[in-house]
């Protein structure tokens, strides 16, 4: 079943500066009739709120509607913003075209069930915006040193096995994992913990060299769903990527990675968990050093 992420404003709940609901009342929309009848005529100026919340989920919508790669691209997006320089309120910036080497994007399916998680409000964007701030993880950095560049952000070990969990969607180009395929390690063979008719498979894929990429859950049906199938692939030896496969490995987060794969640990709710808290970081609510672009895409 697919699931859709919805930016959901819960009233009551907050964090520091931010808060769910902050635009409810902020934002005003100020129309003007003119009303005539015989000999007089009187202009009336109606003054109301506007729902920014619903305006910005609508445009989501429609934004999948015509491109359902969206959502790979989305959750990709704010996990770079947040890990880079904070969580502003312009994360929807693509930072790839900045420079950035990220993996592509692929589809999702949203055609029913969603993922509802309170989105607090009232960031501001940054006054700055580099390629050179850019230093996110390697795909084939140890978990330890995974666990200690997320703790650094402020996000636990378990909130890092969750994030990780967004590979549930989307594609990798196959440089990031050509290694594990022809020379793991300077052995001039493929990873041995990596599946190995996964490893064929691949290969007929991504020959060296190769330009074209792979879903990160290789779950035939489930490679465009947001669900835990791909921790279960990771049980099966079946991450694509080096620091994914590591997660069902490594003595500190195997036990996560087993959990969510059988289903005792709800992913869903983990997930979107997560990625609040991950929104919380580095946040900017003062005026003095944050702004409201004029236009996403460059600071004022």
């Amino acid at each position: 079943m697919g699931i859709a992420i919805i930016f959901m404003g819960l009233s009551g709940e907050c964090y520091g500066a931010l808060k769910n609901g902050y635009y409810s009342l902020k934002c005003m929309s100020t129309t003007t009739n003119r009303e005539s009848s015989g000999s007089w005529t009187r202009t009336r100026t109606v003054t109301s709120s506007v729902d920014v919340e619903q305006t910005v989920r609508t445009a989501m919508k429609q934004a999948y509607n015509d491109d359902p790669s969206i959502v790979a691209a989305l959750l990709r997006m704010q996990f770079h913003d947040c890990f880079v320089k904070g969580c502003d309120a312009s994360i929807l910036i693509d930072r790839n075209k900045n420079g950035a080497a990220t993996e592509k994007r692929a589809g999702a399916n949203l055609s029913s069930g969603e993922i509802d998680y309170g989105v607090e409000n009232g960031r501001l964007d940054g006054k700055e915006s580099k390629a050179s701030n850019v230093n996110l993880p390697s795909t084939k950095i140890s978990v330890s040193d995974s666990i200690k560049a997320f703790q650094q952000k402020g996000l636990g070990v378990n909130d890092m096995v969750y994030l990780l969990g967004g590979h549930s969607v989307g594609v990798s180009e196959c440089t990031f994992f050509e290694d594990r395929l022809y020379n793991f390690g300077g052995s001039n063979r493929a990873d041995p913990t990596m599946d190995s008719s996964l490893v064929s498979r691949l290969k007929l894929q991504c020959p060296p060299g190769s330009l074209s990429s792979a879903f990160l859950d290789q779950t035939p049906r489930s490679s465009m769903v947001i669900d835990k199938s791909f921790y279960n692939q990771l049980i099966m030896k079946r991450g694509v990527l080096a620091i994914d496969q590591k997660l069902a490995n490594d003595a500190q987060t195997k036990s996560i990675v087993s959990a969510l794969a059988k289903g005792s640990v709800d992913f869903r709710q983990k997930f979107g968990e997560a990625m609040v808290k991950m929104g919380r970081i580095g946040v900017i609510t003062d005026a003095t050093k944050g702004e409201i672009r004029k236009f996403c895409r460059a600071t004022n």
